[in-house]
């Protein structure tokens, strides 16, 4: 797990995670690190509900006049909450807190993630023998906050090209699905021959994957 000074401070905090029962999914909430966990987990059940779809920018609606949500947006920025991100799960209904810098979550955040974890395990792949091909699997799940908010908002793979090195063929990065059973995969990239391919219609529709 890869974090910033100010991600490894707030984890450290605790209680960022709570089941709260009728949201109908797992709402990620991005808040400043210095935030009141006791007004947040006071508030949040009932204003949250007003943002049911996706990606949200809390800056950017409480400045937005004509949007009816505004007070709400208003409401949540003075708790010190940036950004929402909701995932209808009908097994899971809770809240989780994360924290981080800067804008809009592209993929680069999943993606140097995962790149970080090809030394570390180089060398055990590359004295591989008799296989065809040597693969390194990343899971990413809700505490890796930054990482895996990118899987899920990015929306697509980099276009970039990518090189993995000598001694890994193939890199997989997947954000986890802990409301299936057994836990399966929400995202699916893959990084193979220089670029990525996203391969997430796959695991999520449960259709035989491409060879």
């Amino acid at each position: 797990m890869h974090s910033d000074s100010d991600m490894l401070a707030f984890w450290r905090k605790g209680d960022h995670y709570r089941e709260i029962p009728g949201l109908g999914g797992t709402y990620l909430v991005n808040v400043d690190p210095a935030a009141n966990r006791n007004s947040l987990w006071k508030r949040l059940p009932r204003l949250l509900p007003e943002f049911p779809d996706g990606f949200v920018d809390v800056e950017y609606i409480r400045w937005n006049h004509a949007d009816p949500r505004r007070e709400a947006a208003e409401m949540l920025a003075t708790l010190g909450v940036r950004r929402v991100s909701f995932a209808p799960e009908p097994a899971q209904s809770a809240i989780t807190f994360t924290t981080s810098s800067g804008g809009a979550i592209a993929a680069s955040a999943a993606v140097e993630g995962a790149m970080s974890e090809l030394e570390p395990n180089r060398a055990k792949l590359a004295a591989a023998e008799d296989v065809d091909e040597r693969h390194l699997f990343v899971w990413v799940d809700g505490s890796a906050g930054l990482a895996s908010m990118s899987l899920r908002d990015a929306g697509a793979p980099p276009s970039d090209l990518v090189e993995l090195g000598d001694g890994i063929d193939v890199l997989w990065v997947a954000a986890v699905d802990a409301s299936r059973r057994p836990i399966s995969a929400s995202v699916l990239w893959r990084a193979s021959g220089g670029h990525w391919d996203d391969w997430t219609a796959w695991v999520t529709s449960r259709t035989s994957l491409p060879s």
